[in-house]
């Protein structure tokens, strides 16, 4: 099979995914991006980068705001 072919057969099949297949797709995805965050939870992101993250892209990062209380401060207490 020759290069130009096996990326046609790629993209016929990649076209023809059902809705099951999209589902489980979908759902890998937010189970890495799950993944992701709670490292970053782990490597000590603060309540104030995940409030600044929110306010930069909502989109992505509004999944995770009710770890906002849980998550450490850097600003000092008085």
């Amino acid at each position: 099979m020759s290069a130009p072919e096996t990326v046609a057969a790629r993209r016929s099949a990649s076209a023809c995914a059902t809705q099951e297949q999209m589902f489980y797709a979908a759902s890998r995805q937010n189970s890495l991006l799950d993944q992701l965050f709670l490292t970053f939870v782990e490597d000590g992101l603060t309540r104030e980068e995940l409030e600044k993250n929110i306010r930069r892209r909502p989109h992505l990062w509004r999944r995770w705001e009710n770890w906002l209380d849980k998550l450490p401060s850097n600003r000092r207490k008085l």
